[in-house]
């Protein structure tokens, strides 16, 4: 294991939980097989169907994950200046971001109007005129599908980077557990009384709870850690049940229900649940931390950004030119195959380069302490 930590540090430029890297790897993976799929359909895939093409729990998973790595080092009292930590995460998601909307934007001037017999979610995309005001709203990260189907959650993501701090200081005054549920509460079980907010500010409310969901693991990692070393029976049964809970399996089986709609509500809620019991599975559970630690599963990681921001490019492209001359399982493969090229050069030549940008940053100001929770 020392060894096999040596190398996968050797592959990065600080202490990273690779685990955790993988996980969202592995979300990215199921995000562009979603997508695919959605191009020729937007019918709900089998139920056991579902881990394949579970792109919407993955967004999930991927803001309870930010909201954990974002705030452990103001649990430990090592947070960074908020000029340096903005700007670091400004490098680090914005910018990649910017690249990837000049390129999809690219495409949109290309492509754009291509009537294709195909689901109509794919006509949400580079078909509409471009004008400045949209292109004001798509550099401004506002949640639109007009250029790129995957870029209305980058908003909300950069949105809560802004906020964490003062996220952080409601759980530390009101303490993670209690203040979480209380987010919770607002986010999930209010929303027919908050007439007066739009339907953007209640996206932000749920967000914001599935980031707190992830602090608050963060929070009592070490507890949680020392409480669960010698039961490894309880941690299976936490992944399995975290898992079944990931993909919402109880609203597979509740469709057609009269109580249908309230399951749909809490659809992000129960997604964020599983994908917070994941994550302590994948932090304390040694063989499923040893099989994402595998190189595999890293590099899958390592490029998961670059391959959220980028697939949505290809599929289009590809679509656009090729589709209707090729059958569609060559149309799978090639889609996959070269996902994964863009993925890799995009995050080696506009991802990387923007996070060592970022980097630059550091130490420039004097870091300084947080109150930490009793």
């Amino acid at each position: 294991m020392l060894e096999e930590e040596k190398q996968l540090q050797h592959r990065t430029s600080g202490v990273r939980l690779f685990e955790l890297d993988a996980l969202r790897g592995i979300a990215a993976v199921t995000v562009i097989l979603h997508h695919f799929r959605h191009a020729f359909t937007i019918a709900l895939p089998a139920w056991y169907l579902v881990p394949l093409f579970a792109g919407s729990q993955a967004v999930d998973l991927f803001f309870v994950l930010s909201g954990f790595v974002l705030s452990m080092p103001f649990w430990i009292g090592r947070n960074a200046h908020y000029q340096e930590y903005l700007l670091r995460r400004v490098c680090r998601i914005y910018l990649p971001f910017a690249a990837a909307a000049t390129l999809s934007i690219a495409g949109d001037l290309v492509f754009r109007g291509k009537q294709l017999p195909l689901s109509e979610w794919f006509f949400n995309t580079w078909q509409a005129p471009i004008t400045g005001h949209i292109l004001l709203k798509q550099y401004l990260m506002f949640p639109i599908s007009e250029f790129n189907t995957a870029f209305w959650s980058l908003g909300f993501e950069m949105q809560m980077s802004i906020l964490m701090p003062l996220l952080i200081l409601l759980l530390v005054r009101l303490r993670p557990i209690p203040a979480t549920l209380l987010l919770i509460v607002l986010s999930f079980f209010s929303l027919e009384y908050f007439h007066a907010l739009s339907g953007y500010q209640l996206v932000s409310l749920r967000i914001a709870s599935l980031f707190a969901l992830g602090a608050t693991l963060a929070r009592y990692r070490r507890p949680m850690s020392e409480w669960s070393r010698n039961r490894p029976g309880l941690l299976w049964l936490t992944l399995i049940l975290g898992f079944l809970l990931y993909i919402n399996l109880p609203e597979v089986f509740w469709r057609g229900h009269a109580h249908y709609r309230t399951i749909l509500t809490l659809y992000d809620l129960v997604s964020g649940l599983g994908s917070a019991a994941m994550i302590a599975a994948a932090l304390n559970l040694p063989p499923f931390t040893r099989l994402l630690r595998h190189a595999a599963l890293e590099y899958c990681g390592r490029i998961s950004y670059s391959l959220y921001l980028t697939h949505s490019i290809v599929l289009f492209t590809l679509l656009d030119t090729l589709y209707g001359k090729l059958p569609v399982p060559v149309l799978a493969i090639l889609f996959v195959l070269l996902s994964w090229l863009a993925a890799h050069l995009f995050c080696v030549f506009v991802e990387e380069p923007s996070i060592r940008l970022g980097k630059r940053f550091q130490g420039r100001w004097h870091h300084r302490t947080v109150t930490r929770a009793a």
